[in-house]
C-alpha cells in the first residue's frame, strides 16, 4: 500500500465558541492514526481492520491541522483553514419573522408603510367610493402579508427555484502545471470544495470519492502515480452535483538521469555461438539472449546483432569454431567497438543442453565472468533458462554507487568494496557534486568530450583503488564527486 487516507468533510458548523467539523476518515488498507495537531482523534491499539472512521471534531477558531496515517506509514495532512471553514459553515436555524423578511422584506423603517398610506389617504381629502376601495384593498393586502409573515411563509413573493451555475473550487498543493522529476512516481494532493456537494474528483478519469462520499462539501485528496518515461499528462477535475466542473493539467516528465543514459553501459557484442553445427539452436540462444540484453532496465549497451559478424571473422581470418578461445576477442576487438563480448557454448546432453558463456574483455582477453545453465527441455524450457543465465550475467556486474574518499595524482580511493560488489575489473563513471544535490542531479564529469572513468586495481572490504581514465583529466575528479558504475 503506498496509497495515503483521504478526508472528507459533509458539515461545518459554529458551537460553543469553535468549528464543529462532521466528516469521514477512509483507507482501504486501514487506518492507523487520525491526529488534530498534536492531539490523537484515532489510535489503532490492535490488529483490527478499520477503514472508514466518521469524525466530529473541535477544531479552534483560529484553525488547525488534521493528520491521518494509514498502516503502511503513508500521511495525509489537512489544514482546516479558519477562513475556508467559514465559507463551508452551514448558516444559523432563522425564526419564522427573519425566514419571512428575507423573503419578503420591508425596506429599512418601512414596517409600518401600508398604515401610514392608509392614514395618509384618509387626511389629505374627503374619501369617494374610490379612494375608500382602495384603501380597503391596502389594509386587506398588509393583513395578509402580515398573517403570512408569522407563519413564516409569503407564498406571493417567494423566490423562483435557482440553478446552481458555481464550480467547485479546487486547488493542488506543490504542483506546477510543468514537473520534471527523475522519480518513478509522482505525488498529487490538493482539496475539492463546492458547498451544493461534490460527485466526484477523478484524475485521468479515476474517481477518488467512493459512493458514500458523493455530496462532500470539502474533501482532501492524496495520490501516487507511477510515472512512464517521458511525458505524462494528467487531467483532474472535480464535478459538483449539477454538472459544474473546475479542472487542472499536470504535465509531468519523467527525466532519465545522465549517469543511467544506456550510452554510458559497457558496450557488449554477442558473435555466433559454438559449435557451428548447433544449428537452429545456437541461432535461436543468441536471439534469446539479445532479446533479454535489450529489455528495460538495461545494463550493457548491445552492439549490432546478426548484420556484420561474417563480415568480422572473416576480415580476421576466424571461424565459428575460433571463437571457443577468449583470445579471439582481442582479434573482434580490433574491428568491433565493444569492451566485452559475451561468447557462448552449448553442450548437448543426453537430455537437454547446456548454454555455457563467458564474458570477454576484448582490450586484453580477459574472462571476467563465466557462468552456465541447463535446459531439460532443449525445446519450451530453453528460452526462459536463457533468459536466466542473462541475468546471472547482469548480477554478476552490480550497479554500484559510491564516492571518491581521496585523490592522489591519477589513483583515487573510493568508499566502496568487495562487500558491495565492486571488483578489480570494475569500471565507474565520475558525477559532479555539489551542496545538498543527489546523484541524480550531477552531471557526468568529461574531459575533451569522453565521460571520465575510473578502473578498479585493486579491493578491499569497504574500499577500493582505482586508476582514473584517461589520466590528464585527474584535476576534474575532486573528492567527494560521486562514483557510478558503468
Amino acid at each position: 500500500d503506498w496509497q495515503p487516507p483521504r478526508f472528507l468533510i459533509r458539515r461545518v458548523s459554529t458551537q460553543g465558541g469553535a468549528w464543529l467539523v462532521e466528516g469521514v476518515c477512509r483507507d482501504e488498507f486501514g487506518l492507523a492514526e487520525v491526529l488534530l495537531d498534536h492531539t490523537s482523534v484515532f489510535r489503532l491499539t490492535d490488529t483490527r481492520h478499520l477503514s472508514e472512521l466518521p469524525i466530529s471534531l473541535r477544531v479552534p477558531l483560529t484553525g488547525a491541522t488534521l493528520t491521518a496515517t494509514d498502516r503502511a506509514g503513508n500521511r495525509l495532512q489537512s489544514p482546516l483553514n479558519a477562513t475556508v471553514l467559514a465559507q463551508m459553515a452551514m448558516p444559523q436555524e432563522r425564526t419564522p419573522r427573519q425566514f419571512a423578511d428575507s423573503v419578503c422584506p420591508f425596506p429599512p423603517g418601512k414596517e409600518s408603510q401600508p398604515l401610514r398610506v392608509f392614514a395618509d389617504l384618509r387626511l389629505s381629502a374627503p374619501p369617494n367610493a374610490t379612494v375608500l376601495s382602495r384603501m380597503e384593498t391596502h389594509a386587506r393586502a398588509f393583513e395578509r402579508r402580515a398573517r403570512t409573515a408569522q407563519m413564516g411563509l409569503c407564498a406571493q413573493t417567494a423566490p423562483a427555484p435557482t440553478t446552481d451555475r458555481l464550480r467547485p473550487s479546487l486547488s493542488l498543493r506543490g504542483c506546477q502545471p510543468l514537473t520534471r522529476v527523475f522519480a518513478e512516481d509522482f505525488y498529487v494532493d490538493g482539496t475539492a470544495a463546492d458547498g451544493g456537494g461534490l460527485v466526484s474528483v477523478t484524475i485521468n478519469g479515476e474517481n477518488l470519492l467512493a459512493p458514500d462520499d458523493q455530496g462532500a462539501i470539502r474533501t482532501y485528496f492524496a495520490r501516487r502515480i507511477t510515472l512512464d518515461p517521458g511525458t505524462n499528462r494528467f487531467d483532474v477535475v472535480a464535478t459538483d452535483r449539477t454538472g459544474n466542473q473546475a479542472s487542472q493539467t499536470l504535465t509531468v516528465i519523467r527525466l532519465s538521469p545522465e549517469h543511467l543514459s544506456e550510452n554510458l553501459r559497457l558496450s557488449v557484442g554477442v558473435p555466433p555461438l559454438t559449435p557451428a553445427d548447433t544449428g537452429l539452436i545456437g541461432v535461436r540462444v543468441k536471439r534469446s539472449m539479445e532479446t533479454e540484453l535489450t529489455k528495460s532496465p538495461v545494463r550493457f549497451r548491445l552492439l549490432e546483432r546478426d548484420e556484420g559478424w561474417n563480415f568480422v571473422l572473416r576480415e580476421q581470418g576466424l571461424s565459428v569454431s575460433d571463437l571457443a578461445d577468449p583470445s579471439a576477442a582481442l582479434r573482434i576487438g580490433k574491428m568491433v567497438p565493444a569492451e566485452m563480448l559475451l561468447m557462448g557454448k552449448i553442450f548437448t546432453e543426453a537430455k537437454g543442453l547446456t548454454v555455457y558463456l563467458k564474458a570477454v574483455e576484448t582490450g586484453n582477453g580477459t574472462v571476467v565472468f563465466a557462468s552456465d545453465v541447463y535446459s531439460p527441455d532443449s525445446d519450451l524450457g530453453l528460452d526462459n533458462a536463457v533468459a536466466g543465465l542473462v541475468l546471472k550475467v547482469q548480477q554478476g556486474f552490480p550497479l554500484i554507487t559510491g564516492e571518491v574518499l581521496r585523490r592522489q595524482g591519477n589513483h583515487v580511493t573510493l568508499n566502496v568494496g568487495r562487500q558491495q560488489g565492486t571488483t578489480e575489473n570494475s569500471r565507474f563513471l565520475v558525477i559532479s557534486a555539489s551542496p545538498a544535490k543527489s546523484i541524480t542531479d550531477g552531471q557526468v564529469c568529461k574531459a575533451e568530450g569522453q565521460p571520465i572513468q575510473l578502473q578498479v586495481e585493486s579491493v578491499q572490504h569497504n574500499t577500493s583503488k582505482a586508476r582514473i581514465i584517461p589520466s590528464a583529466a585527474d584535476a576534474i575528479v575532486k573528492e567527494g564527486y560521486y562514483v557510478y558504475t558503468r
